[in-house]
């Protein structure tokens, strides 16, 4: 009797074993180690130059991982400096499509610049680099690599960009990237655009692709002024107002920022000020233009300048010549000073952002 209830005893603690054996089973991903793919390009030595920058550079090719099954694998391409250990490298994801033996893709001389300097490689010299594919079915089962590094000659360039966009909640975009909107190429990673911006929208980011939030940068964390693209946080608005955020990119990934207060105003002949002094003009957040309601002078003229100076200035973008008399019109940078027809009090609108003017006869 003894025995029996030992026995039952011992069968009832290995039917618990097992029952929690098979509870844990339930959470576990069953598959092989896998067959790593291996990566193949068509050129191992690589120039590239910003005068070729839309061409492409190098296609990858690799084989498909096996895992034992069907299944999905997301595959990334990472390049490290040689004899790094791949310890910190760069990396993209490979875009695939159905379930092949094989994949390829070509990358173009601005793709595989803008992921080269996150390597910050020295420029216009050759740089010996590995590259390597990683693959993945699943987060609960680790990454898989291919075998052999493949070895690369690398020549690369500053790769300063000349496209930025603004996106965020503090901008007339909102979070919305494809309403991101454009800053102004100045030259040597020099960017600039004037916007109206909100404290309350959440701040802003930016954006090297117009609909897109691959690579999009922010400020580094407690160091304002300071852009990253990995571990960013939002770049904050103290206060609404109109302003100048200014970039200084040293790469598509790193680079300065400035936000400065700004205002318009208007002058010319035709203002009580004459060409010597603006009259300024008052930000309406409801239309988002700038307005002033002040007297013109008949058979004069007047233009529309930033910060009280001239590198910045608006003038009529249609007109043949200074003088011409419009009521409404485009704008552009150094356009033609704006006639005057009848004298009198004038409340006048302009839009910085669509570079648009408009004006009625009180």
């Amino acid at each position: 009797m003894k025995n029996t209830f030992k026995n039952i005893i011992g069968c009832g603690a290995a039917m618990l074993l097992m029952l929690s054996s098979c509870k844990k089973d339930e959470n576990m991903v069953i598959a092989t180690d896998g067959t790593p793919s291996v990566l193949t390009a068509s050129n191992q030595n690589v120039v590239l130059t910003e005068a070729t920058e839309s061409q492409e550079a190098v296609r990858f090719s690799w084989t498909r991982a096996d895992y034992g099954y069907t299944s999905v694998v997301k595959y990334q391409l990472q390049v490290d400096k040689k004899g790094n250990g791949f310890a910190k490298p760069a990396t993209m994801p490979l875009s695939i499509s159905g379930n092949k033996n094989s994949y390829e893709q070509a990358l173009t001389v601005k793709q595989f610049n803008t992921m080269l300097a996150e390597l910050k490689l020295p420029t216009d010299v050759a740089s010996d680099v590995e590259l390597r594919v990683t693959s993945r079915i699943s987060t609960a089962v680790d990454s898989i690599f291919s075998n052999t590094p493949l070895q690369m000659k690398v020549v690369t360039y500053s790769g300063k960009p000349k496209v930025m966009y603004l996106v965020g909640g503090s901008t007339i975009a909102d979070w919305n990237p494809d309403k991101a909107i454009q800053f102004t190429d100045l030259g040597e990673g020099k960017l600039v655009t004037y916007q109206y911006l909100i404290a309350s929208g959440g701040g802003f980011k930016l954006l090297p692709t117009k609909g897109s939030w691959s690579g999009d940068l922010g400020m580094k964390g407690g160091e304002p002024g300071v852009l990253i693209s990995e571990g960013e946080d939002n770049i904050p608005v103290a206060a609404d107002g109109f302003y100048k955020i200014a970039l200084n990119m040293q790469t598509i990934k790193t680079g300065t920022y400035t936000l400065t207060g700004t205002s318009w105003g208007v002058i010319g002949d035709a203002t009580p000020g004459g060409w010597d002094t603006d009259t300024n003009m008052t930000y309406d957040p409801a239309s988002k233009t700038w307005k002033v309601t002040m007297d013109l002078i008949a058979g004069k003229q007047f233009k529309f300048r930033l910060e009280d100076g001239w590198a910045i200035n608006s003038g009529s973008a249609t007109a043949a010549g200074d003088g011409e008399v419009a009521l409404t019109g485009s704008l552009k940078q150094d356009g033609k000073n704006i006639g005057v027809g009848a004298g009198g009090s004038y409340t006048i609108t302009f839009d910085a952002v669509n570079q648009t003017f408009s004006m009625v006869k009180n």
